[in-house]
C-alpha cells in the first residue's frame, strides 16, 4: 500500500519506516523472532513514530526543530536493559528524562495483549542502532501479574531503583579463559571497538572466568558483544567458586539471543569467583566479548 500510494506524505513516511528493516533482518533471529519483530515495526509505524520519530530519535516539534515530542528510544538505557521497558509500557512514564521534560507524556499501553507488549518491546530493542534481548508473550504476562497493583505511571528514579547496575571492570579483577586468554583484557577494557573472542565458533565447553580482589555483592553479569552483533553466547551457565577451583552447581541457566546479554541471578549472591561457560553451538559464529559487566544490586527489592 505504503509503496504504491500516491500521497507523497504516506511515501515518504513509508520510506522512513522501511528504512529499518535491514538492520532486523542482518540479526541472527528465529522465525518467531523475525514475526515478533515485523509486527512490532508494524506498531511502531501506526502508534510510536508519531511522537518518537521516524528514526526513533524522538519526532521534532512543528515550530522548533530542537525540541521533541517526546524522548529518544535510539540509545536509550531505559529500552535496552532489565525490564523497564516492558513496565513503561504496562503503566506509563512520568516526570523529567535526563533534566528535561517533554510535550508528550508516555500513556500506559496495557490494554493491549501480552504479545502485542513483547513485540513492540522487541523491535525498539533491536532498532535505531539498540541492541537488547528480546521477550515473550508469557514473560509479559508475568511481569504484569507483578505489577498489578501500580495504578500510577513509572518515573526514571524508580526504573533505575529496580534495575541492577553494571560495574565497570577494574584493574584488580583476574580474568582467566581456556582460549586465547592473552587477549582477555580487551573484553573488559573500556573500549567497545576491542573484543575478545575464541577465535574459532562457538561450541559448548569454552569459558570465561573472574576472580575479584574481595568477595562483592553480585546481582548477575553483564555480556556485550558490540558489533559482533551475532557473536553472544547461543546457551550459557553461570557458576560461583570459594575458591576457584571446585565450582558450585550453576546459579543459572540461560539462552542468549542479541548483542547484548543480561544474565541476572535469581537473587543477589556475595561471591569472588564467577565462571561463564558457553553451552551452546553457532557455526561459524564466534564468542566474542566487547565488554563484559558485573552487576549491583538493584536498590529496591
Amino acid at each position: 500500500v505504503i509503496a504504491t500510494s500516491t500521497s507523497a506524505g504516506i511515501r515518504e513516511i513509508g520510506s522512513k519506516l522501511l528504512a529499518e528493516t535491514p538492520k532486523l533482518a542482518a540479526g541472527d533471529f528465529s522465525k518467531e523472532q523475525k514475526a515478533s519483530l515485523a509486527r512490532g515495526q508494524e506498531i511502531f509505524s501506526s502508534v510510536c513514530f508519531a511522537c518518537h520519530g521516524f528514526d526513533g530519535k524522538g519526532m521534532p516539534m512543528a515550530g522548533n526543530a530542537n525540541v521533541t515530542l517526546a524522548p529518544p528510544l535510539a540509545g536509550s538505557k531505559t529500552v535496552q536493559r532489565g525490564d523497564s521497558l516492558q513496565r513503561v509500557l504496562l503503566h506509563g512514564l512520568a516526570g523529567p528524562i535526563e533534566g528535561k521534560t517533554y510535550e508528550s507524556q508516555m500513556m500506559t499501553m496495557a490494554s493491549n495483549s501480552d504479545q502485542w507488549i513483547a513485540d513492540i518491546t522487541n523491535y525498539v530493542r533491536n532498532s535505531f542502532g539498540n541492541q537488547g534481548p528480546l521477550v515473550t508473550a508469557p514473560e509479559i504476562k508475568k511481569l504484569r501479574a507483578d505489577t498489578a497493583s501500580r495504578t500510577t505511571p513509572w518515573t526514571i528514579a524508580e526504573l533505575e531503583s529496580l534495575t541492577p547496575q553494571p560495574v565497570e571492570a577494574k584493574s584488580t579483577w583476574v580474568l582467566t579463559s581456556n582460549l586465547n586468554e592473552s587477549e582477555l583484557s580487551k573484553g573488559c577494557d573500556g573500549d567497545s571497538t576491542s573484543r575478545w573472542t575464541t577465535k574459532k565458533e562457538q561450541s559448548p565447553g569454552d569459558w570465561v572466568s573472574v576472580k575479584l580482589p574481595a568477595p562483592e555483592l553480585i546481582q548477575g553479569i553483564l555480556l556485550d558483544s558490540g558489533t559482533s552483533q551475532n557473536d553472544y553466547p547461543r546457551a550459557y551457565k553461570v557458576e560461583l567458586s570459594k575458591d576457584g577451583k571446585t565450582w558450585d552447581p550453576p546459579i543459572v541457566e540461560g539462552k542468549g539471543n542479541s548483542a547484548l546479554t543480561e544474565i541476572q541471578f535469581p537473587s543477589p549472591v556475595t561471591t569472588s569467583f564467577l565462571r561463564i561457560t558457553q553451552t551452546g553451538s553457532a557455526p561459524g559464529k564466534y564468542w566474542s566479548i566487547h565488554e563484559l559487566k558485573l552487576l549491583a544490586p538493584a536498590k529496591a527489592r
